[in-house]
């Protein structure tokens, strides 16, 4: 073993660590990869930044701007109704999946997620469905079907572009299809029958009706007219007839956690939990007002204005990650007021200002209804309220399906890459008015991008330093003997590791 492949090896290990742990986000850990690679001289300066230019990692980001322009047009608004009709779960996943047979072979499966979560999930409600049960065969069946096509999935189309790098032919639109399609039936055979029994059911957090979503942090403030002034929090017997227990006190710069005996004065703030239809009761009975602290974005707002109670979930890669309510106002775009924050498995302990948000948690606010359209195409968060969703049909949905169709069909035919294909395809949409210019950029998921463009050089620092050759001779070389079969076990199970 040579110097170089030692690095190259002690470098592709450290980022499977990484990647395992999660100690790192994973374009972090990708940028880390290329930056190393570049640094210790294992891959040329062209080398090192030719992941950004490569066809796979084009077409990628192209396919997240063409799933985006299909949602935002109204193209997959039956979607959502379609699902709505199912009265059992069964039935339910055997329309998701059909759904899906059609649409993941051609849309990359991480922005096949991205479409599908908001409708999914109410979807799922309006049945009493546990959303578990729901969103990971959603996960595991954009994948099956995804590598049926070569635009279905990045891994794919990296196969593809790397297989043309080293002067093969690559592969056709339709090549990985026969196999995906046995893949894709068994797997969902699979899911529908003991899978279903085996997934996690996690009813006790999920979305239901009514907004009853959860238990709720919020603040109350005692107003002058309150009926609790000059009570204990013991004596208002708040847990037994509201079911609303009052974490911490504060009055001024005092904070009492768990207070009990503390008499409640005018002023006092409130940090109490509990399901929203009572902690809105408790409100209106005893004369406490929510802490009106965090108003977002609030313009003056014409006399008669309609403000709907909102739920939002701080979606998977928002820009509003680690930000706190107090620094909320800087990220936000929309008039709004936070009434009470929901995190699923645990209880908030501290003000709402200090809050940093994390993915999955539940805003509850007040929303002007005429901002509600903007709201939902806003990626940083997944409006779970069970409103019907604003639809821009017209002449841009079939403008969006028809582009769609054109980009796959010109690329199978073979003339022209699906990288030109699906770039054209993208720029079309955008000029049609599918998505707005501001909104292709958010309708990307950058780290994806930069994962794939991070870690192109490690495969070409594999090849020129002998690691994959070291690798080959010290695992397949050694069950070649045994025939093809034996090396196919052995690379799968490398694969699965």
């Amino acid at each position: 073993m040579t110097l170089e492949i030692a690095l190259v090896l002690g470098i592709a290990l450290t980022a499977i660590v990484l990647f395992a742990t999660e100690k790192l986000r994973i374009d972090a850990v990708a940028l880390l990869v290329l930056c190393s690679l570049a640094v210790l001289g294992l891959v040329s300066p062209n080398e090192a930044l030719g992941g950004f230019s490569n066809q796979a990692t084009i077409t990628v980001a192209a396919m997240f701007i063409l799933a985006a322009g299909l949602q935002n047009s109204g193209a997959l608004s039956g979607i959502g109704r379609l699902l709505g009709q199912a009265k059992s779960p069964l039935f339910f996943l055997l329309i998701l999946f059909g759904i899906l047979a059609v649409v993941a072979p051609f849309v990359n499966n991480t922005a096949v997620l991205a479409v599908f979560m908001p409708i999914v999930m109410p979807a799922t409600a309006s049945i009493g469905m546990s959303a578990s049960k729901a969103l990971i065969p959603l996960s595991y069946v954009s994948q099956m079907a995804g590598v049926c096509t070569l635009i279905g999935t990045s891994t794919n189309l990296l196969v593809n572009a790397m297989a043309r790098d080293l002067g093969h032919p690559g592969f056709s639109m339709f090549e990985f299809t026969p196999l995906g399609v046995i893949c894709f039936i068994v797997g969902c055979f699979y899911l529908l029958t003991a899978g279903r029994w085996l997934l996690p059911e996690t009813r006790a957090t999920e979305l239901v009706e009514n907004y009853e979503l959860g238990k709720y942090i919020t603040e109350l403030r005692v107003m002058p007219e309150s009926s609790l002034i000059g009570a204990s929090v013991d004596e208002a017997k708040l847990g037994g007839e509201y079911g609303v227990y009052v974490l911490e006190l504060i009055r001024g710069e005092e904070k009492v956690w768990s207070p009990r005996s503390q008499v409640l004065e005018e002023g006092d703030i409130l940090i109490a939990r509990g399901d929203w239809s009572k902690l809105d009761e408790l409100k209106n009975e005893a004369g406490l007002e929510i802490n009106p602290e965090f108003k977002l974005k609030q313009r003056t707002l014409e006399e008669g204005t309609q403000q709907v109670l909102t739920e939002v979930m701080i979606a998977p890669r928002s820009r509003l990650i680690g930000s706190s309510l107090a620094l909320l106002d800087r990220r936000w775009q929309h008039s709004a007021t936070v009434l009470a924050v929901h995190r699923r498995g645990e209880v908030l302990r501290k003000q709402l200002k200090d809050v940093r948000l994390n993915v999955g948690d539940v805003l509850l606010m007040l929303t002007p209804e005429k901002e509600m359209p903007s709201l939902r195409r806003d990626k940083s968060v997944i409006v779970l309220s069970q409103r019907d969703q604003e639809k821009r049909m017209g002449w841009r949905a079939p403008f969006a399906l028809v582009t769609m169709v054109l980009v796959i069909g010109i690329s199978a035919i073979g003339w022209a890459p699906i990288a030109i294909t699906s770039l054209v395809g993208a720029v079309a949409m955008t000029l049609a008015g599918c998505l707005e210019a501001d909104e292709v950029y958010d309708a990307i998921d950058w780290r994806i991008i930069i994962l794939l463009a991070g870690l192109l050089p490690l495969g070409i620092a594999m090849s020129q330093s002998g690691a994959a050759e070291f690798i080959v001779a010290n695992t397949l070389g050694q069950v070649s003997s045994f025939g093809p079969l034996a090396v196919l076990a052995v690379l799968y199970l490398m694969a699965l590791l």
